[in-house]
């Protein structure tokens, strides 16, 4: 029940759903992406560096580690990087960082 109320607003009537901690944020389509945009216009430094670990091949443990924070955080993180890139699965991540740095190479 904390859970519940955690998100609620002012104004919220007791039968309202909790309120997404993500509701505000809008996803990013992968056709949205222009050429010249690179990952680090979309994403903070913070979820870029997220984003480099699952790019590695690295576990959410294995980036925590090495970024200093906890897993918890690293998923946090993920989720946020999810929601703007309108994408669900890591090989996804992994497939648009790959494009961002081939194309990267060559400006």
């Amino acid at each position: 029940m904390a859970n519940v109320l955690k998100y609620r607003e002012e104004g919220d009537q007791p039968g309202d759903s909790p309120r997404s901690p993500f509701a505000d944020v809008r996803p990013v389509s992968i056709a949205e992406i222009e050429p010249e945009s690179a990952l680090d216009e979309i994403l903070t430094p913070r979820e870029c560096e997220v984003a480099f670990g699952v790019y590695e091949g690295l576990s959410n443990k294995e980036i925590a580690r090495s970024l200093e924070i906890s897993p918890w955080t690293v998923s946090s993180h993920l989720r946020q990087v999810f929601a703007k890139l309108g994408i669900t699965r890591r090989i996804e991540l992994c497939r648009l960082w790959h494009q961002n740095a081939a194309k990267s190479q060559f400006d």
